[in-house]
């Protein structure tokens, strides 16, 4: 798939929104609430392959990227590079933060730019007439990316909130998460200290976790090894295998090899490059927030894109 810029404008001095265009193809107009597509972007050191979630204005398909100055690349070449007419190689992984279908109320909490997955949820369920409702929180109100378009769509179904950078006037979540019940699934999407907050205090109001949806844009902080080592990998389907070294991710390694496993996020968060682990010989260092503790405890995957292994050998079912 290759997909043109069509259109750019500014959200805020931080965030861009970018117009994409299927080149020849229509596979873009699937894209469901919650879905990422993965552009491939020609960065200096060489093509790498950037996720952003997709949302709508009408029949358009729209993405927005916060500009990150500690980031790997992606949003600083979008922001300063990136042209109307640019055409990019493309490709719409699995969904790894979807609707759950049929749910009676979805609870939508959206921090920051993670107001983009949101955003498209809001709209499918607008659009399907369901019940839901829209928790927006910002440092500041010249940061709230795409607050017209969210309440266009939401209504008085949006309530919106600006804590200034103090924690004691964020979301008041014991209200808000105050009644769970079988039908009801509630939806995170921002920084990590949101994002906890939120399923900390959903899980002590009693919400099943498998009601409870998180997408976050960076791993939660891991405690690495204190000198963290090589280590080999066994691709246990061709028998290949390679070095992994102390600053390389798995993911890296077996992209650059020729391989094409499903990932997405890149930062531990959505689940799609999981892979089943066959065997190992070293400690396992999970870095990611997408596996239980339970399967972080069981051994038996791990994430190719965060988690490694601190020594000796580890064999993958891929």
């Amino acid at each position: 798939m290759q997909v043109r810029l069509a259109a750019i404008r500014p959200e805020t001095s931080r965030v861009k929104s970018f117009r994409l265009e299927e080149v020849g193809g229509s596979a873009l107009a699937s894209a469901a609430a919650g879905a990422h597509i993965r552009l491939t972007l020609p960065l200096p050191e060489g093509p790498a392959a950037r996720a952003y979630s997709v949302w709508r204005a009408g029949s358009e398909i729209w993405i927005s990227v916060q500009r990150e100055a500690g980031g790997r690349g992606g949003s600083a070449y979008l922001h300063d590079q990136a042209a109307v007419g640019d055409v990019l190689p493309a490709s719409l992984p699995p969904n790894g933060f979807p609707l759950v279908p049929g749910a009676g109320t979805s609870l939508l909490i959206a921090g920051g730019i993670g107001i983009t997955p949101i955003l498209a949820m809001a709209q499918s369920l607008a659009a399907a007439g369901a019940d839901f409702h829209v928790h927006y929180t910002v440092r500041d109100w010249a940061n709230a990316a795409l607050f017209a378009a969210l309440a266009e769509v939401a209504g008085d179904r949006l309530s919106f909130n600006c804590d200034g950078g103090d924690p004691r006037r964020g979301l008041p979540l014991d209200a808000v998460l105050a009644n769970p019940a079988p039908d009801r699934h509630v939806y995170v999407c921002g920084p990590g200290p949101l994002i906890d907050a939120v399923v900390q205090t959903a899980q002590r109001r009693g919400w099943p976790s498998a009601q409870i949806h998180s997408e976050r844009f960076a791993a939660a902080p891991s405690a690495p090894s204190d000198a963290p080592q090589g280590f080999d990998v066994i691709l246990a389907r061709n028998g290949a295998r390679y070095s992994i070294g102390p600053t390389e991710t798995i993911l890296d390694v077996v992209l650059a090899a020729g391989h094409d496993p499903l990932y997405s996020c890149q930062a531990g968060s959505c689940g799609l490059c999981v892979t089943p682990i066959i065997s190992s010989t070293g400690a396992l260092e999970h870095r990611d927030v997408f596996l239980s503790s339970a399967q972080k405890a069981a051994g038996d995957r791990l994430c190719l894109c965060v988690s490694r292994m601190t020594a000796g050998e580890l064999v993958l079912d891929l």
